[in-house]
């Protein structure tokens, strides 16, 4: 464990306390390098305009876009996941 104070400065190196949990505010989509979903967390029903028995593995992302309660121009995760690819940095598509 490492003696660091955490901080904002370092808490992307802080160990997960609860491994299999995903945060309360958010919700978890998993694709594949052929943006195909492989997995979505339980509590996504939370924040889906349909209830998540719906949403069968193996959809594309972009059929995933249709089932978010708030509208998003169409390919717009797609379309994120492709320039992060491209450019090789996530950070500029993390809120």
């Amino acid at each position: 464990m490492s003696s660091l104070p955490i901080s904002l400065n370092n808490c992307d190196i802080e160990p997960i306390h609860i491994p299999g949990k995903i945060q309360p505010h958010g919700f978890l989509v998993a694709v594949d390098h052929s943006g195909l979903v492989q997995f979505v967390s339980d509590n996504a029903t939370h924040f889906l305009s349909k209830n998540i028995d719906t949403l069968l593995l193996g959809k594309s992302l972009a059929d995933l876009e249709s089932f978010f309660a708030v509208s998003v121009p169409a390919g717009y995760f797609t379309a994120l996941i492709s320039k992060a690819v491209a450019s090789g940095n996530f950070d500029e598509i993390n809120p």
